[in-house]
């Protein structure tokens, strides 16, 4: 028989590798609550974002997708025994893939003028005359 492992390295607190943040299973359900359909990993794996030279992935890539130890894990719940994601949750994994931002821009055309005005203002106030 093997060795017992001593006392001390079985009362060592297991940490997880799941990163903090909006990822996981929150935000699928999150998803969810909003409206999204959850979509099965087979479909998934159809989606056409993820296709690759017209043909679609096979499951298994999404399901390896989805292992925490990737740096950046496609999110994904567990809902009445069959594991689903969202396709918002899709496009989220591509842009922490590819390195871009996920959501729309924060750019908006009352932000823009704001800025504008404040940018006079402040302009007006060094002295300085703007038409």
């Amino acid at each position: 028989m093997g060795k017992s492992p001593p006392a001390a390295a079985a009362a060592a607190p297991v940490t997880c590798a799941i990163p903090a943040g909006p990822y996981g299973a929150a935000a699928v359900l999150a998803d969810v609550a909003a409206g999204a359909e959850p979509l099965p990993f087979k479909r998934i794996a159809r989606l056409a974002c993820l296709k690759r030279e017209g043909r679609s992935r096979h499951v298994g890539f999404v399901y390896r997708a989805t292992d925490p130890a990737n740096p950046h894990p496609l999110e994904s719940a567990v809902i009445c025994g069959v594991r689903v994601s969202t396709e918002a949750a899709v496009f989220r994994w591509l842009a922490r893939n590819i390195g871009t931002p996920a959501g729309p821009s924060a750019w908006t055309p009352t932000a823009a003028r704001r800025e504008h005005e404040r940018a006079v203002k402040s302009l007006r106030a060094a002295g300085l005359e703007v038409a």
